[in-house]
């Protein structure tokens, strides 16, 4: 599903991405499971990176119908990270 679809359709914030590490573990485990998301960056922005200390690298945006999925597979992979 192209980024643009999910933006049309009935998505949901379910996560705000810390740092590229993060971002890359969150993105390798949703294309794994197969649920189509997208992350929203304030870098995109005219305020290009001014709000990333503040509020984060980016929001992860799923579907809606993925959301409880979705939200499982990140608590796994970011427990990971912290072992």
């Amino acid at each position: 599903m192209a980024k643009d679809d999910l933006r049309d359709q009935d998505s949901v914030e379910i996560y705000t991405v810390n740092n590229e590490v993060e971002r890359v573990m969150i993105e390798e485990a949703l294309t794994q499971h197969k649920i189509p998301f997208m992350f929203r960056s304030f870098e995109e922005s005219a305020y290009d990176g001014l709000y990333t200390k503040a509020y984060g690298l980016a929001q992860v945006v799923v579907l809606k119908q993925y959301e409880q999925h979705a939200r499982r597979i990140l608590e796994r992979t970011l427990q990971k990270k912290q072992q």
